[in-house]
C-alpha cells in the first residue's frame, strides 16, 4: 500500500547563523552550559604522522565532544616538525 507524498517547492539557501541575537531578534530558549566533572580520559586520534589528543572525555567515546561555551583543551603531537610552517585550527 503506497501513497503519493505532497509536492514541494525549492526554499532559498539557509540564513546565516550567528549565537547572539540580531537587532529586533531574541532568544527563545537557551541550554545552559554544561559542567562536567573533570576525567582523566582522552580521547586521541592519529592519522598519519599526527596526532590529536582532547582531554576530558568520558571513556571509550567514538567521538569527542563538549558542552555548549566548554574549553576545547587537547594537543596536536607531531611525529616530525622539521617541515611545518604553520597550524590553523577551525571551529
Amino acid at each position: 500500500m503506497g501513497f503519493d507524498l505532497p509536492q514541494y517547492s525549492t526554499s532559498g539557501p539557509a540564513p546565516d547563523y550567528s549565537f547572539k541575537p540580531a537587532c529586533g531578534e531574541r532568544t527563545l530558549q537557551r541550554t545552559p552550559c554544561s559542567i562536567r566533572s573533570t576525567t582523566e580520559t582522552a580521547f586521541i586520534c592519529k592519522s598519519g604522522k599526527t596526532t590529536v589528543v582532547l582531554y576530558n572525555q568520558e571513556d571509550n567515546v567514538k567521538m569527542p565532544s563538549y558542552g555548549r561555551e566548554a574549553l576545547v583543551a587537547g594537543s596536536l603531537l607531531f611525529d616530525s616538525s622539521d617541515s611545518i610552517c604553520e597550524v590553523v585550527f577551525e571551529a
